[in-house]
């Protein structure tokens, strides 16, 4: 298996993966219960969840619009963990006590109490976004396609702001990523640090907004892709083709400029699953070139007939102030 590979399936199972240990109550045994081992990847995701279980060895189910991936015995496990342990961040202490526990290194109520507490604790650390160096390899960059793939979103967002006096709508291009463990988005920051970070006290999660320089993290991580492949796809497209907002924008952007961008933020809808009202633009969209030409031509003429008028009044100005210097009533 290639390295990026290990470290794709890190990034999933840091993402919406979980290690544990279950504890099944079993009379035939003398404490009662058995405890399992397990580790599962559950998404919405089909693309997803075969990728996985094409690299790793292990079971599907479908519940609902559910797919999960999952393994639950001593040697699976024993053998899946080597495989991302050197990638893991979040979920590395879990996979040392499944891994202990698997080898006979550990009891299974220890083991059992103590992977129910990792689980249920998350990593707050501040994240230090004063640091600027960037550690790039192809691994981590498949490590953080793994993580977009479960917890990120490409999205544009549309606004209307036809109270400001704008003909058309705006559409702004954004990624985000948001983890409740701060060591997932920390691990994007170190390679990529750009956007924003802010933590969420409500919903208590590590959110990273990127804004600009999204075509070059696209780029980066596209390769690796699987579940949001498509997401991403459109929101590159969408970047690549984007067109400035020209002098004389405030009378509205083309039709066909503006057609592309719906597109795309439809599309996006789609791919999210989300139900978008597609909105009719009734106003006019500009207005040609000749029109803005036009435009400003008259706009030109309007500043020069202020400036005529000026000279104008302070002609009058300076002949009123002559009469009453020659002493003659004006």
């Amino acid at each position: 298996m290639r390295e990026e590979d290990k470290a794709y399936l890190a990034g999933v199972i840091d993402g919406d993966g979980c290690m544990y240990i279950s504890k099944v109550a079993r009379k035939d045994k003398p404490q009662g219960c058995m405890y399992v081992p397990g580790i599962s990847v559950v998404k919405s995701s089909e693309d997803l969840i075969k990728k996985v279980s094409s690299l790793i060895n292990g079971s599907v189910c479908v519940k609902g619009k559910q797919y999960r991936w999952y393994c639950n015995s001593k040697n699976r496990c024993a053998s899946a963990i080597p495989i991302v342990f050197t990638h893991l961040r979040s979920k590395k202490e879990q996979a040392k006590i499944v891994l202990k526990f698997c080898l006979g290194e550990m009891g299974g109520e220890d083991a059992y109490n103590v992977c129910q507490y990792l689980n249920k604790v998350h990593d707050e650390t501040k994240i230090d976004t004063t640091c600027r160096t960037r550690t790039e390899t192809p691994e981590r960059w498949a490590y953080i396609a793994g993580l977009m793939d479960t917890d990120g979103c490409f999205m544009i967002s549309k606004r209307d702001l036809s109270r400001r006096g704008c003909i058309n709508p705006t559409y702004v291009a954004k990624i985000s990523f948001g983890e409740t463990d701060s060591r997932t988005t920390s691990a994007i920051w170190e390679s990529f640090p750009k956007g924003s970070i802010t933590y969420k006290q409500g919903r208590q999660v590590w959110e990273l907004v990127i804004s600009s320089e999204i075509i070059e993290f696209i780029e980066k991580i596209l390769p690796y892709m699987t579940a949001k492949k498509k997401n991403a796809e459109v929101l590159l497209g969408y970047c690549q083709n984007y067109a400035p907002m020209r002098k004389g924008a405030h009378l509205g952007i083309s039709r066909e400029t503006l057609d592309f961008r719906e597109k795309c933020y439809q599309n996006l809808l789609v791919l999210q699953r989300r139900k978008g009202k597609k909105v009719v633009v009734n106003k006019p969209s500009l207005i040609d070139s000749e029109s803005l030409e036009q435009a400003n031509e008259a706009q030109a003429r309007n500043v020069q007939g202020d400036r005529l008028s000026e000279r104008d009044a302070m002609s009058v100005c300076n002949s009123q102030d002559t009469d009453y210097s020659s002493g003659r009533n004006p």
